[in-house]
């Protein structure tokens, strides 16, 4: 990306930390806080896969909807739309999803029946009443549980895989499989969490009791002991984010750079976001600030790079690559516009990320044999559609016409270069 600025540098001052001249950082705890400087618009750079989510976030409207870019090595960025087919199956929107850590496998629930909004549905008789689920509308007969959905490959093929009941979410990736938050009432009016893993029902329990579960990147678990506390933990149980006084709004665990947690608060009255990496007793050790009237998005963290998401009073929401070592934002315009012109709300937010060397399966018509070794006459391991990524694990000194690849679930095969864009 080019390093030249189209604008100057912010003023990083803010009404917690203490003020500071225009173009110059303010401090917080004696830490100084950079101003973030903007970059010319730039393609997302080669060997990058990035899964972006868009639509109307935890309230009545557009489907959500789950995108795939990355750039080839022409230099043209390709983009899938993931979610398509439920968008044109007639149901009214994926309300629910989850992916393991490779994003090979996903596992959705989409609305089918009334608007996409809140309600609570009716118990039948021996079911625990259940809280509503979020974009169901209730059905006294159960018709708003969810259909689910299941891809194998990356979200190209799907096939039903059953339903979820009314009030359940998918929150988590635990071993090896979905992790369900399933909400109920109480005769004392105290709302209880159970947890079960996904599709055999088995109970599951926090790390700690009381905990509840959370997903930033629609995977990875972490667990909040309460609203107001804000404290975080991992799966194992270790407490890996505490608050800080003085900041306020959403107050992220954000992910791992380089063994440092990433985190996004809002200073109080200052109407920005402000990022912050902690040493690991949790302490500020460097900070960043978006600007002015910014809302940043929780930031997708990989191969020692960082992206987030910015809404601005200029360009709304929007996807940047941030380089920390510069104090640079580089906007990848790409992103809006692959959501725009899916005709889909707000977004994009960035989900997951992947380094690598990717290729497309491409023109098959149907599917491409992957093969056991590099002949047409090899064992066929299996046939994956077009659209599918394959991850290419080397060219040098191998046959003419065939690549090593690792396909979707980790298995190593050979496949004709004849089929794979890259």
């Amino acid at each position: 990306p080019t390093t030249a600025p189209t604008s100057g540098p912010t003023n990083g001052a803010t009404a917690t930390p203490a003020a500071s001249p225009a173009g110059t950082a303010a401090a917080l705890r004696g830490v100084e806080i950079r101003p973030i400087e903007v970059a010319r618009p730039s393609l997302l750079e080669r060997a990058i896969v990035v899964y972006y989510e868009a639509g109307s976030f935890q309230s009545h409207g557009f489907p959500n909807t789950l995108y795939r870019t990355y750039t080839t090595v022409a230099g043209a960025e390709r983009t899938v739309d993931l979610f398509l087919k439920f968008r044109t199956l007639g149901a009214i929107g994926v309300y629910t999803w989850v992916a393991d850590p490779a994003m090979d496998e996903l596992v959705i629930a989409v609305c089918d029946t009334g608007s996409c909004g809140t309600g609570v549905r009716i118990p039948q008789p021996g079911e625990t009443e259940r809280v509503s689920c979020y974009n169901c509308r209730a059905q006294p007969s159960g018709a708003s549980d969810g259909r689910v959905y299941r891809s194998l490959d990356g979200g190209i093929t799907w096939n039903e895989s059953g339903r979820l009941p009314s009030g359940s979410t998918f929150v988590g990736w635990r071993n090896g499989a979905p992790l369900v938050r399933v909400p109920g009432f109480h005769a004392n009016g105290r709302t209880e969490i159970a947890y079960e893993s996904w599709p055999n029902g088995q109970p599951q329990s926090p790390p700690l009791p009381g905990l509840d579960a959370r997903s930033f990147d629609r995977g990875t678990l972490l667990w909040l002991d309460s609203p107001d506390s804000g404290r975080l933990y991992n799966d194992a149980g270790d407490l890996i984010f505490v608050p800080q006084d003085g900041l306020e709004g959403h107050q992220y665990y954000a992910g791992n750079l380089h063994g440092s947690a990433l985190t996004l608060w809002s200073a109080a009255g200052s109407g920005q976001s402000l990022l912050f990496q902690l040493d690991p007793q949790g302490a500020i050790a460097r900070a960043w600030s978006f600007g002015p009237n910014t809302v940043a998005g929780i930031p997708g963290v990989f191969a020692g790079k960082l992206l987030a998401t910015l809404n601005t009073p200029a360009s709304g929401y929007q996807v940047v690559s941030v380089d920390m070592a510069r104090s640079l934002v580089t906007p990848l315009p790409a992103f809006g516009e692959a959501v725009r012109a899916g005709g889909v709300g707000n977004g994009p937010r960035v989900v997951r990320a992947r380094a690598g060397d990717f290729a497309e399966i491409t023109g098959t018509g149907s599917c491409l044999n992957l093969r056991q070794r590099p002949d047409t006459d090899g064992p066929v391991l299996a046939c994956y559609a077009d659209g599918v990524l394959l991850e290419v694990v080397g060219k040098d000194g191998v046959p003419a016409g065939w690549l090593p690849v690792i396909a979707p679930g980790g298995m190593h095969a050979w496949a004709n270069a004849t089929y794979l864009s890259r």
